[in-house]
């Protein structure tokens, strides 16, 4: 009776707690140093659900002396504080386990843990005790994987499982955690409850939508919603088996079934996207390759207008540099033109100069010659005079003045030649009876 029974061990004390510990050690011969006693103490505190992680930590720093240089020694805080203390030794131990799976095994064991655990109402992972079918029906491998997998962290120096090393396992064992203190202390667990938490609740609310769509009051999944459950659709996720945990089959078929014909939906919203992106992109490159040929004819229509204003500016220069060729040529011409007009009227004024100078020179000449013939003429008259009045005197006329008629008729007798002189004779012979006979008869015979 007593045995069947049920009965609540209370709280121990401190001094009780210290005799749990120090107690067995001391049976085994194990001294533990009073500062390590006292640690142990403090870091498992009132809560009676630290006596497992307390004893795991015993054991595992226990295991570090023995193996240690010293293992005569007493247990001290150092040997705990290697194995991780009550914080991390629980831990630190299952990850190394773990870690010495390979990925496949590594799979398999999260798979194992989320299966046998549940994040209860208070946020904390509780125990759910699974058949080994149902697990490897859920991860989705062989029976003898699964117990490969088990094997390892049911071994006596973990013991985190049950049923423990040595008793056979089949496909209706139970398997269970050992304690849910490997729940609360070991990390990677606890991100493994959190998961498998908001995997159900995902799973859910895919229920909810797809009981609300079959009734017409919900509209197919949303790109973000296929992309946050697509690990959980896809794969070895969710499955039949799985979903027995969690809900009925018929919930999960329909589950499936929404999910599906959503993305059938999100696939062709994404080809029409893609396709719609490619005609934008195939716009915007024609419109992009518009732009450029306008930019290009603007540039070349700028290049041209360049090249003719450039062109415009050389025959603007040019014909600048000709006209100041020009320009000093005309300037040459002009100045070598004023020059000789200055040359030309100095040489104009020279010779005006010069022709004044002979003008006068001439005036004075001919006034000269003029007096001189004026003098010649008067000497003439003269020398006429005496010449008419010694031939007078010759032929025997005297006395009187001779007129000039007379005189040049006179003159010109006394001029004739030497063969002349019958004339001159006949003259003094038989004409002479008279001045004016005389006179006459010698201007007949000089103009003979």
């Amino acid at each position: 009776m007593i045995n069947r029974a049920e009965y609540l061990v209370p709280r121990m004390t401190r001094a009780e707690r210290r005799e749990a510990i120090a107690g067995p050690a001391s049976l085994e011969g194990v001294e533990i140093t009073p500062r390590l006693l006292n640690r142990l103490l403090d870091d498992m505190g009132d809560d009676p659900d630290q006596l497992p992680v307390l004893q795991h930590a015993l054991r595992r720093a226990w295991a570090h002396r023995a193996n240690s240089e010293k293992p005569g020694e007493s247990l001290d805080t150092g040997d705990y504080e290697a194995v991780g203390t009550m914080k991390g030794a629980l831990s630190q131990q299952a990850g190394n386990a773990l870690e010495c799976l390979p990925d496949e095994g590594k799979r398999i064991a999260e798979s194992l843990f989320r299966t046998i655990t549940l994040k209860g109402d208070d946020n904390r992972g509780v125990r759910r005790p699974t058949k080994l079918g149902v697990i490897a029906a859920i991860a989705g491998v062989e029976l003898k994987e699964l117990v490969a997998v088990i094997d390892v962290f049911r071994d006596p120096e973990l013991s985190f499982l049950v049923p423990p090393v040595g008793e056979p396992l089949d496909e209706d064992s139970v398997i269970d955690i050992s304690h849910e203190s490997l729940m609360r202390n070991w990390e990677t667990l606890r991100g493994w409850v959190d998961t498998e938490g908001k995997d159900s609740d995902d799973y859910w609310r895919l229920v909810d939508s797809a009981e609300r769509r079959q009734a017409g009051d919900a509209e197919l999944l949303g790109d973000l919603e296929l992309r946050r459950r697509r690990p959980l659709m896809r794969g070895k996720g969710a499955n039949p088996v799985w979903a027995d945990l969690y809900g009925s089959r018929p919930q999960f078929e329909l589950a499936v079934e929404y999910w599906r014909e959503s993305r059938r939906e999100g696939i062709r919203r994404r080809r029409d996207k893609k396709r719609r992106e490619r005609e934008e992109r195939e716009r915007a490159a024609a419109e992009f390759r518009r732009e450029e040929e306008e930019k290009r004819e603007k540039v070349e229509a700028e290049r041209e207008k360049q090249r003719q204003l450039r062109e415009a500016a050389e025959k603007e220069i040019a014909r600048r540099n000709k006209l100041r060729k020009f320009g000093f040529a005309a300037f040459a011409a002009m100045a070598a033109l004023t020059a000789w007009a200055f040359y030309e009227r100095h040489v104009s004024k020279d010779r005006e100069q010069r022709a004044n100078s002979a003008e006068n020179t001439a005036l004075s000449a001919n006034l000269e010659v003029m007096h001189t013939l004026a003098d010649l003429g008067k000497e003439r008259v003269r020398i006429r005079e005496a010449l008419a009045r010694s031939f007078s005197r010759t032929i025997g006329q005297t006395g009187d003045r001779f007129t000039e008629p007379e005189v040049s008729a006179l003159w010109d007798l006394a001029t004739l030649s030497s063969k002349d002189d019958q004339v001159r004779m006949l003259y003094l012979e038989n004409v002479l009876d008279s001045r004016s006979s005389a006179l006459r008869f010698l201007n007949r015979s000089s103009q003979a």
